[in-house]
């Protein structure tokens, strides 16, 4: 039953929209692994011997890009900026 109180369908529906932020960072990041920290509740890549974190795929996708010298094509990978109004742009960092 997926009833909207059926916790197990959220879980796979959150899990499936995980991986497909995962594969198009992927997909536009070639070489960079990405993934959902599920206790940390942040993004995560690792690029070229540094961790990034952030709060949405896209912070995720601006660092790189910008540490890339890439341009970002949206707000995220699906084109809608998931942060809070007022919130500033970035949420995460690298490091070495």
């Amino acid at each position: 039953m997926n009833a909207p109180f059926d916790k197990s369908a959220t879980s796979r529906q959150d899990a499936a929209a995980r991986r497909a932020e995962i594969a198009a960072l992927v997909h536009y990041f070639p070489g960079v692994q990405v993934w959902f920290g599920v206790y940390t509740r942040h993004w995560w890549a690792l690029h070229d011997g540094r961790l990034y974190m952030g709060r949405t795929p896209a912070h995720i996708g601006e660092q790189i890009a910008g540490v890339r010298g890439q341009a970002w094509p949206s707000p995220n990978v699906h084109g809608a900026d998931p942060r809070p109004p007022g919130e500033p742009a970035g949420g995460g960092g690298a490091w070495r």
